[in-house]
């Protein structure tokens, strides 16, 4: 009974462990055009600052994705550099939920 109950423990440890938190969306320009090869971080606030957790480019058609694993007490930020402008949000995150962003860059 012992050896079944401490079984079952670790395989929801290592259950919840794994769950990740998936982030995607499109980049669009100040008209409203899909802007491939845009630089998109996701990061979290800090008392010290900020830290980006990932980095990815939007795909031809200016999509991007990110699977994160989250840490729970922060805010987080998206920050986008293109040819197209740039973006920089305070953002909220569903944790261990597929969350969808669209980002507006602005004209340089």
């Amino acid at each position: 009974m012992k050896t079944i109950l401490k079984s079952l423990i670790i395989v929801c440890i290592l259950t919840s462990c794994s769950k990740k938190t998936e982030l995607s969306g499109r980049v669009y320009s100040k008209y409203e055009y899909p802007v491939a090869g845009a630089k998109i971080a996701v990061g979290y606030l800090t008392a010290h600052g900020t830290d980006r957790i990932n980095v990815a480019l939007s795909d031809a058609d200016g999509y991007f994705s990110f699977t994160l694993k989250m840490k729970h007490k922060y805010d987080y930020y998206l920050n986008c550099e293109s040819d197209s402008g740039q973006a920089s949000n305070a953002i909220t995150i569903k944790y261990q939920k597929t969350n969808t962003i669209d980002i507006h860059t602005s004209g340089h």
